[in-house]
């Protein structure tokens, strides 16, 4: 059966008219909240815990069931400082973080997770995620700014 325009928009109608007479709303479902996080870092080296400058680092935001979702490259100043920011983080995301020096093999085994902010906060906050036993495992370097101790290997 072919329809013409004029009869397709009146079956539209009808079904709108019946579906709101039967209670029913169609309403648009809510997305989820996004935040905003500054990832923080002093990058060291493991061996004699020297700051690292004009270090390239790699940051990979990754989603678990999702895959990539943000990426962004930037440099240490002259101590060791390097600083992110990435929007539309949500709970569980990790930063995959990768540190090379200049003329060094990169370190790849950094990763740092949003998790729930404590107390009044509404939002997330980076944490440490799985970290090892070994004496080079990150840190906090100080954690009431949120700046995170990463150690080179």
């Amino acid at each position: 059966m072919r329809m013409t325009v004029p009869r397709a928009a009146t079956m539209l109608r009808l079904l709108v008219l019946g579906a709101s007479l039967l209670g029913f709303t169609v309403t648009a479902r809510p997305s989820l909240a996004a935040d905003t996080g500054d990832l923080k870092l002093m990058v060291a080296r493991c061996e004699g815990g020297k700051w690292i400058d004009n270090a390239q680092v790699d940051v990979i935001i990754y989603r678990p069931g999702v895959g990539q979702v943000d990426a962004a490259t930037a440099y240490t100043n002259s101590s060791g400082y390097v600083e992110f920011t990435f929007t539309d983080l949500e709970i569980g995301d990790e930063a995959r973080t990768t540190v090379t020096p200049e003329g060094e093999s990169p370190d790849s085994g950094h990763t740092y997770v949003w998790a729930m902010g404590s107390g009044d906060s509404a939002g997330g906050v980076w944490d440490l995620g799985i970290t090892g036993d070994s004496l080079c495992s990150d840190g906090w370097y100080d954690q009431n700014n949120g700046i995170f101790e990463c150690l080179y290997e």
